[in-house]
């Protein structure tokens, strides 16, 4: 919303928060704002760097073992 209202700069801020917290698209959004010409590489390399430790901190083994039985389950169902 910020950025359709030229705000680019606190759209940014927001993107850059929101990725961090490991949202995938706020990370595009800014990719994107940066493809078109907007935002300095610095901005594109912190959101990403946040984005990818959020990611990195989400994985666990419990998490992996939980996703593989999910999606093990999912398929058996979906054979029914």
């Amino acid at each position: 919303l910020e950025f359709e209202k030229s705000n680019h700069e606190l759209a940014f801020k927001h993107w850059t928060i929101s990725a961090s917290m490991g949202y995938e698209k706020s990370s595009q959004a800014i990719e994107c704002a940066f493809e078109l010409g907007d935002g300095t590489g610095e901005q594109r390399a912190r959101a990403l760097r946040g984005f990818q430790d959020a990611v990195g901190e989400m994985k666990s083994p419990q998490r992996t073992i939980a996703n593989k039985f999910l999606h093990s389950n999912s398929s058996r169902n979906s054979q029914l």
